[in-house]
């Protein structure tokens, strides 16, 4: 099997999932829900409140 690389469709990918800056509060938090539910950060006991402050919702839901 001959693998191939279509760099067209590389560029395409990459010019639509570019980092981009973050300008403003909802996007500060934007990012850090993608970070916890992507699994790159740990959710802390003071994060856990924060979460649940912002859901309306328990802090324990945010534990097993």
């Amino acid at each position: 099997m001959t693998l191939t690389f279509n760099s067209d469709k590389y560029k395409e990918l990459l010019t639509a999932y570019l980092p981009k800056d973050i300008r403003t509060e909802a996007e500060n938090e934007q990012a850090l829900v993608d970070d916890i539910l992507n699994g790159n950060q740990k959710i802390t006991p003071e994060l856990t409140q924060k979460l649940a402050d912002f859901f309306h919702v328990e802090a324990n839901i945010f534990h097993e």
